[in-house]
């Protein structure tokens, strides 16, 4: 790195400092909800907790100012999600929609799509679905057989998602579907916002190993289109062109998202030794602690390399975001491991121990944490990635 390119990152680095203390001004002046239980239980509360975050300018700061954004980088939006994590608030609900749904529409749809639907986006009215994976392709996108045909001024939609979340809360989906079979399978995808009321679209339950008590409030669904018309207009951007469209957003679930994630582990790995009195400990728990705490260390170290590697390129994505996700989820899992192991007769009950922790948040978070090596793409395709992209290896 030349001189000149060293001053400049300090330069980024120093306002970054300085935004990130008005973002930890504007937190310490807001009252945040506090609820029990699962989130799905209180949906309005959480929406109402986003648009506050929106009124504080804390939420989509990333998103053009003429949509009700700040007109900032992903790389300031990271700060903001990384002190909300930090200081043990609820995260936006509108995750899906703000992290991906939204920036494609922003950045490939029409201005007037964009300037209808951002806005709800943005301030939390407004819940949307991510219409991606199916049963039979996964993190394979390039595989999706759900198909779009035009019939005069609509499309019909055929076919079915799996691992849909927000799909009970949602008013929109961002449905990506098939709508040329005489290219090569990934130049033939397109992208849709589709009205979760639209008929032709039925919603069924996905039972989680996380056990949550009410089937008809679970965090994903199963998505089947039969017929479905959408009109034309509701396609983003241009025919064929979905799968681009998405590679760009979907970077953005790895990156700069180890910045959150790393708050996120943080807090749960301190409210966790709280909640135990170290000297009822093993030597071996003892030596889990210690080697989570290491972790942790140098998981931040590598989300402050992020960090320099966002100021360096920003906007782009790279195959070190593959290695940040890779190890993100590993630790995630690891914590997670540990927690269930300190709770020993209590795993799996829905009970608070003596010490006060509560085995059944626990063993919910220890389950889901299974699922930080497959979404956001599994692990094994960021080690293709890496492979490929970074080392230079042959594909085979």
């Amino acid at each position: 790195m030349s001189v000149q390119s060293m001053k400049s990152e300090q330069a980024d680095r120093a306002e970054l400092e300085r935004f990130r203390a008005g973002v930890v001004a504007a937190l310490s002046s807001l009252q945040a909800p506090a609820f029990d239980g699962y989130w799905v239980d209180h949906v309005p509360t959480l929406q109402r907790w986003q648009q506050t975050l929106f009124e504080a300018g804390l939420v989509g700061v990333a998103y053009p100012e003429q949509f009700g954004g700040r007109g900032l980088t992903p790389l300031h939006q990271a700060v903001v999600d990384e002190e909300i994590a930090r200081h043990n608030l609820p995260t936006p609900i509108g995750g899906p929609g703000l992290d991906v749904a939204g920036l494609v529409v922003v950045r490939h749809a029409s201005p007037d799509m964009a300037e209808r639907l951002i806005p709800a986006l943005l301030s939390g009215r407004e819940l949307w679905s991510l219409g991606f994976s199916e049963p039979g392709s996964g993190s394979d996108l390039a595989s999706v057989s759900t198909t779009a045909h035009r019939d005069g001024d609509d499309f019909v939609v055929n076919g079915g998602k799996i691992w849909t979340g927000f799909a009970a809360y949602s008013s929109r989906l961002l449905l990506l579907a098939r709508t040329n079979v005489d290219v090569p399978a990934h130049r033939g995808l397109s992208l849709f916002v589709v009205d979760m009321k639209t008929d032709g679209l039925t919603k069924s339950t996905v039972h989680e190993m996380t056990g949550e008590p009410d089937a008809e409030r679970t965090q994903f669904y199963r998505l089947t289109f039969s017929d479905m018309r959408v009109p034309a207009s509701a396609v983003v951007g241009e025919l064929d062109r979905g799968w681009e469209y998405l590679l760009g957003a979907l970077s953005g679930e790895r990156g700069l998202y180890i910045l959150r994630r790393h708050a996120e582990l943080r807090a749960q790995f301190t409210t966790l030794l709280q909640a135990f009195d170290i000297n009822d400990l093993s030597p071996g728990q003892l030596e889990d602690v210690a080697r989570i705490d290491v972790l942790l260390q140098v998981l931040h170290a590598q989300s402050e390399s992020t960090v320099a590697r966002a100021l360096e390129h920003p906007g782009e994505s790279l195959p070190e975001d593959s290695a940040d996700k890779l190890f993100f989820a590993f630790v995630d899992q690891e914590l997670h491991h540990l927690a269930i192991d300190l709770l020993g007769a209590y795993r799996g009950t829905q009970e608070m121990t003596p010490s006060g922790a509560d085995a059944h948040k626990l063993s919910i978070n220890y389950l889901y944490s299974r699922a930080a090596s497959i979404y956001s793409g599994t692990d094994q395709v960021q080690k293709n990635i890496i492979a490929t992209r970074k080392l230079g290896f042959p594909r085979v």
